[in-house]
């Protein structure tokens, strides 16, 4: 039987998701965590004791499972389904390339990433957390949150595994018109990504700076840095310019980033000086 205790913290100012996150997992006095938003609901009573015993009997440090999200389509009656599958138990280092993959034309892509659809044990987190430095716990990593996390979470776990039940649920506002206004929020401010500008450049630098010194996150990291900035509309933004400017001097200086790239970096360090 599993026995819920709660802890309830609460921030005097608004420091964001990632931060508040963190605060919560490090408060943690149980063996296993799960994260959860304003918007989510677990869509099953039985899901806490499932995943423990899951996670016990495999000795697993992360443990997925299925989600639905129904977005603003609800209005044309389509719902998403996120990890919706049965795995069986993967280790390292293939749970770090659930995170990305290669499209057919060899291009590396961005996959899915969240953690509210995965059951996470409390030690990995925690040390996951310390690798964190404060600088990126500032406003514009706070609302990635789940992007950085999970990177980091997908390269420590030692196995995982993923389970094909849904026990989670992001809620949906009951009434049209709200989702109607969300729409036209976003529609308006569809061409300002000044704060996403900003997250790519500090999430490719942590790349660069903090992640184990290997092709596969260094080629992540260019990725980040060539889809985000170099080929943006942000990059007009002078402040933006000025910290590419500073991140693309550390690609050049990376055995592990292909040629072809550093000549389109060192094409946009030119245009930079100009």
């Amino acid at each position: 039987m599993i026995v819920l205790k709660y802890l309830f913290l609460q921030n005097k100012v608004n420091k964001g998701a990632l931060y508040t996150k963190t605060r919560g997992i490090l408060n943690a006095k149980g063996k296993y965590v799960m994260t959860l938003d304003e918007d989510d609901l677990y869509a099953s009573t039985d899901a806490f004791s499932i995943l423990y015993d899951e996670a016990e009997k495999n000795d697993l440090d992360i443990v997925g499972f299925g989600s639905i999200i129904n977005d603003i389509n609800i209005l044309n009656k389509k719902i998403k389904k996120y990890n919706y599958f049965e795995s069986k138990i993967i280790v390292q280092p293939n749970i770090a390339k659930r995170m990305y993959t290669k499209n057919k034309h060899g291009e590396i892509i961005r996959l899915n990433n969240v953690i509210w659809c995965f059951f996470f044990k409390t030690q990995l987190f925690i040390s996951t957390i310390k690798i964190i430095d404060n600088k990126f716990l500032n406003n514009v990593m706070n609302n990635h949150d789940d992007m950085l996390l999970f990177f980091l979470l997908t390269r420590k776990a030692r196995k995982l595994k993923q389970i094909k039940r849904i026990f989670h649920f992001v809620l949906l506002r009951p009434n049209p018109k709200d989702l109607s206004i969300i729409y036209q929020i976003k529609e308006k401010n569809k061409g300002n990504n000044k704060n996403n500008c900003f997250f790519y450049l500090y999430y490719a630098e942590f790349l660069l700076q903090y992640t184990n010194n290997t092709y596969t996150d260094k080629e992540i990291a260019t990725y980040e840095l060539e889809s985000w900035f170099l080929d943006h509309e942000c990059r007009n933004n002078t402040l933006a310019r000025k910290m590419a400017f500073r991140i693309c001097l550390l690609y050049l200086k990376n055995k592990y980033i292909k040629k072809s790239k550093k000549e389109k970096i060192k094409s946009f360090i030119e245009e930079f000086n100009e």
